[in-house]
């Protein structure tokens, strides 16, 4: 791929990446945190299962299950709002949602689950999917998208910048009003940005767990208290800090948790 392409991609897309099969007969436990962001997963299964290729949208609250063993998985995690190019749809229409990619690629989704069916290498696979997502990167023109996806880069230089900010300092710093920025991260994230500002706190608090604790670990997160802590963590993560720090550990990709609307 040219470097200008790879480069472009970069921009939108975290991390493609292949995983290994679980031994014959062993489901995988898997979760999924709400971050904001959106996943493809493409899936192989033993045994004259149903193969799939699906978009998966951001999830408001963490999805915890047990899914069948594969033959294959290949996931992309995109960037937050990185998805909104390759879409084709507002980002909300997918918010706790797995959709099949056919219904967003038609034919292209088929081509490409066919593709990856025939691939018995994992390095042709991650290709595969990079080859078909700089094509629809390429006819992604749209002035609006663009704008939008050159939004969330800002917001994430802010964010990153100062993890504490606000709504109101976000779309002070992103140059828009309040309401424009709430439309911008329904169109191209799928959730608000009270709510995403939210499942910071949250993945921060899953990240210092092992450094801090209580009242430390509120404030290192950036919350206002432990109460504010346990409120926001019990509605995000579906339990109390406590037991989702003696959860079972998941054993392979979270893009893999199906949610549904």
């Amino acid at each position: 791929m040219e470097r200008t392409l790879r480069r472009a991609l970069d921009r939108h897309v975290a991390e493609i990446r292949a995983w290994p099969p679980a031994p014959p007969g062993t489901p995988r436990y898997v979760e999924r945190f709400p971050d904001g962001k959106a996943t493809v997963v493409f899936r192989a299964v033993a045994r004259g299962g149903l193969d799939t290729l699906s978009a998966v949208g951001a999830v408001s609250r963490a999805v915890y299950k047990e899914a069948p063993g594969e033959l294959r998985v290949v996931t992309v995690d995109f960037k937050l709002g990185g998805a909104y190019p390759f879409f084709g749809v507002p980002m909300h229409v997918l918010t706790d949602r797995r959709v099949p990619l056919e219904e967003l690629w038609g034919s292209e989704a088929r081509g490409l689950l066919d593709r990856l069916l025939g691939c018995r290498k994992d390095a042709q696979a991650v290709e595969a999917v990079e080859q078909a997502l700089a094509k629809r990167l390429q006819r992604a023109a749209d002035l609006e998208l663009r704008s939008a996806v050159h939004v969330l880069r800002a917001v994430r230089r802010l964010v990153s910048q100062q993890p504490n900010i606000g709504v109101t300092g976000l779309a002070s710093g992103v140059g828009l009003s309040e309401r424009q920025l709430r439309r911008v991260f329904a169109t191209a994230v799928g959730v608000g940005p009270k709510e995403y500002l939210q499942m910071l706190r949250f993945n921060r608090a899953i990240q210092s767990a092992a450094m801090f604790s209580g009242g430390q670990l509120a404030a290192a997160a950036g919350y206002y208290d432990q109460a504010h802590l346990i409120s926001e963590f019990r509605h995000l993560a579906r339990m109390t800090p406590r037991d989702f720090a003696n959860r079972r550990q998941p054993a392979s990709p979270s893009g893999l948790a199906s949610t549904t609307k």
